[in-house]
């Protein structure tokens, strides 16, 4: 998040319109952080034309495409197709919406206001390691990690597929 923000802000030509980069808290609470932006804004949500969830990194390294939760939600969608598409890359919908994970997550609060709002995950299908590899990667992480103590900084880590989607990230916001 932090790494978009530092690109947007050192372009040598503005975006056309302001960017917030906020940092909501609480999620796991009821989506309380969200929840209190949407009602006491800092710039009024009729004039907001979208917001990004960054809910996590894609730590799995570069992927054939990148997921889209609650897709269809929004207009969204058919930007980051484009973007994607100029990486060679695709766009999914989540595997299980019945899961209910974008009405969990802290764009809903916004969603709910009328904001137009996308929220990905990462892909499903690693470049270097294909398919079968990602899902067990990801059950991996559900079984031992997810909001569990062990849930830390791994320097194992393969950070190109958080850059390749901060980059489609910072597409759609400028």
């Amino acid at each position: 998040m932090l790494e978009l923000a530092e690109a947007i802000a050192s372009q040598e030509t503005a975006p056309e319109r302001t960017v917030l980069v906020v940092a909501m808290t609480a999620e796991e609470k009821g989506l309380l952080g969200s929840a209190l932006y949407a009602s006491k804004p800092l710039f009024p949500l009729a004039r907001t034309v979208c917001g990004l969830n960054i809910d996590g990194v894609n730590t799995l390294g570069p992927m054939e495409d990148i997921v889209v939760v609650g897709y269809g939600a929004s207009e969204l969608d058919d930007d980051l197709r484009a973007i994607a598409a100029a990486q060679g890359r695709r766009v999914v919908p989540e595997a299980t919406p019945e899961k209910g994970y974008y009405f969990r997550s802290d764009h809903f609060s916004l969603a709910k206001v009328g904001v137009p709002m996308l929220y990905t995950d990462d892909g499903t299908v690693s470049v270097e390691h294909g398919a079968r590899w990602v899902t067990d990667q990801k059950n991996e992480f559900l079984r031992l990690r997810y909001h569990r103590v062990a849930d830390e900084f791994d320097p194992n880590w393969d950070l190109g597929g958080a850059e390749q989607d901060v980059r489609v990230f910072h597409g759609l916001l400028t």
